[in-house]
């Protein structure tokens, strides 16, 4: 596993389907092979759900859904780690309880579940399930929004608009993060975080009969 992690990610895609694919043969540990096809399995399940529902995600969104997948979810840093620690992109918080351990991919595993066999008492928590995803995208942003440079060439990658990007922070922030030194770090963190975030919301809370959406009263 750790020479895996060191691989490319062509390599990496390569080797995840000769392991699904050796799985049907002889009795791999399911565990692993669940998380090195984890991001695979998220990404097409949100483009088939958006197929299936006819919800149109636009070129925009299914960008967004690959980049999310590929590059914040694949590296799994979140889902062997354990929240606690103050990141360094918005302060964004995780709390536990002394000496209580959560491993994130674990909510991020039970949306996959659930959006593969929509059964109602499988649905995860969407407060837990946005924890997985959140914290996946604030590892991501705290390795590669280092300056402005990266800051404008990641959100010319996205289509995001730089001005939106500013507003939403201060509309959601009530504050202007210029003094900060991370400030392109939060920036980004924030807005990535919510545009992705609106396209759980919508597979959350969609009836999966077809019926749009409806009374869903899970906990969010």
């Amino acid at each position: 596993m750790n020479i895996y992690k060191k691989l490319n990610g062509d390599l990496q895609e390569k080797i995840d389907e000769i392991l699904f694919e050796k799985h049907k043969e002889k009795n791999i540990d399911m565990k692993q092979i669940k998380d090195l096809i984890m991001d695979r399995q998220l990404k097409d399940n949100l483009l088939n759900f958006d197929k299936k529902n006819n919800l149109h995600w636009g070129k925009d969104n299914e960008k967004l859904i690959e980049f999310v997948c590929w590059y914040c979810i694949r590296p799994r840093l979140y889902g062997k780690g354990y929240v606690g620690l103050e990141t360094k992109s918005g302060n964004y918080e995780y709390i536990i309880e002394a000496g209580q351990n959560a491993p994130l991919c674990m909510y991020i595993e039970q949306w996959i579940n659930y959006l593969t066999n929509p059964i109602p008492m499988l649905k995860p928590s969407f407060c837990e399930l946005m924890d997985g995803i959140r914290l996946a995208i604030d590892n991501w942003v705290d390795n590669y929004i280092l300056n402005k440079e990266l800051f404008q060439h990641f959100a010319k990658e996205l289509n995001f608009n730089i001005i939106d990007m500013f507003e939403y922070y201060y509309d959601t922030a009530g504050e202007v993060p210029f003094g900060e030194d991370n400030f392109e770090k939060q920036i980004f963190t924030w807005y990535l975080v919510n545009k992705f975030e609106n396209i759980i919301m919508i597979t959350y809370f969609h009836n999966l009969d077809g019926n749009g959406f409806g009374s869903d009263t899970d906990d969010y």
